[in-house]
């Protein structure tokens, strides 16, 4: 049985200024002990649901004052608990899903095997004796969408480490690798407190700056030293906020306006065209080698997705044939009856419990294979993997 982990800082994040109702009424929410993966997914959505909405209320991170950046990081906190107790919790429902009811065995390897040639183990040497250096070999062909398109270089993944730190749109619990990775303590605090937020001074912190314990060899090796040895490690290195980023990154403030007009991709997808709050459009990357991905898949050539729209719009289109699935919202529960005696079959609820299509099967398992994270807690990432 588990108890709950998931503490709110309530006075802080209401020092900011937030309705002390609405505060309260987000920390009430967080989940409990559930039984049940249905009840879980739902009350875990909801939680993050609110709490990114209580987030959205405070100025831009450039423009918060200290009680301010102390309730972003507060309300950062609760939501990711809220995500890792959910995990913690119900990886095997998570899997039950993956392996279509345990009918398709999926390895560690195609779950966490991405830009890397192999999953580091004791075995292949990529995991020291002591458990305290781990060693990762980067694939050959993964590239970005630059202009010639470029080699992603164990030297990228380095860079995305160190901008987890920066002082405007920092990783919301860096308390992991602190505690986990040599020298990423050191190397983080101070840029956390920079007295300048510009692309600029974030630059030269970073360039100014090593974490001890990351390393690079050549081109195509990354190697990590532990504070201690750490059995999650592999597991935590495979989540999105692990990505690499490319060097032009430097140019822009992380996650502002200009830097999300300027993202660049090395997965099947690129951004051609992002109107905040409104549209996303996705064109192939021609970049992209299927050959180096085992996850991914480009199925289409065009992605549209249109912000903003209710849960009964969204199945209207998808109804009138202008829409091919809905990402964010479920099927409104007036439908499904009729859905499912229409016997469609380009129609799939599903996987079972919590995600609805009108996409092939093929097309569905692939992206939750991508999106395993965002899509589980209600939260949508896009597909190109920057």
């Amino acid at each position: 049985r588990f108890v709950t982990t998931i503490s709110v800082r309530t006075d802080v994040i209401e020092s900011a200024g937030l309705s002390g109702a609405d505060v309260a009424a987000w920390s009430a929410s967080a989940p409990g002990a559930e039984s049940s993966f249905e009840a879980a997914a739902r009350s875990t959505a909801q939680f993050l649901t609110s709490g990114t909405e209580l987030l959205g209320r405070l100025p831009e991170p450039r423009e918060r004052a200290d009680r301010q950046r102390a309730a972003a990081d507060a309300l950062k906190d609760g939501l990711t608990a809220a995500r890792e107790e959910f995990l913690r919790r119900h990886v095997g429902d998570l899997y039950e899903q993956l392996t279509n009811g345990y009918t398709t065995p999926v390895r560690l390897e195609q779950l966490v095997y991405d830009a890397a040639t192999e999953v580091p183990s004791q075995s292949n040497g990529g995991i020291s004796s002591d458990g305290k250096t781990y060693t990762f070999k980067i694939k050959s062909g993964v590239k970005w969408d630059t202009s010639p398109a470029r080699q992603v270089t164990a030297q990228d993944f380095v860079l995305g480490f160190k901008r987890l730190c920066n002082p405007v749109n920092p990783v919301g619990a860096p308390s992991y690798y602190e505690s986990t990775i040599v020298g990423f303590k050191d190397y983080c605090e101070p840029m956390l407190a920079l007295s300048s937020s510009t692309a600029s001074a974030i630059a030269a912190y970073i360039q100014g700056h090593e974490i001890s314990g990351i390393t690079t060899s050549g081109t195509d090796t990354i190697k990590f030293q532990l504070i201690q040895a750490a059995s999650d490690f592999v597991n935590i290195v495979s989540l999105p906020f692990a990505s690499a980023a490319p060097v032009e990154y430097l140019q822009y403030v992380p996650g502002d306006d200009t830097f999300n007009q300027h993202v660049i991709s090395d997965g099947p997808y690129k951004v051609v065209k992002y109107d905040p709050n409104k549209e996303l459009d996705l064109d192939r990357n021609p970049a992209w080698d299927s050959s180096t991905d085992s996850l991914r898949a480009a199925y289409v050539d065009h992605v549209k997705v249109t912000e903003g729209l209710t849960q009964d719009a969204v199945q209207q289109q998808i109804a009138a044939g202008t829409a091919d699935m809905e990402w964010d919202v479920g099927v409104p529960t007036a439908d499904l009856a009729q859905l499912l005696q229409s016997k469609d079959s380009h129609l799939i609820i599903g996987p079972p419990r919590n995600f609805s299509s009108a996409l092939p099967e093929k097309q569905v398992a692939s992206e939750l294979a991508e999106e395993l994270h965002d899509t589980i807690t209600a939260l949508a990432g896009h597909y190109a993997r920057s």
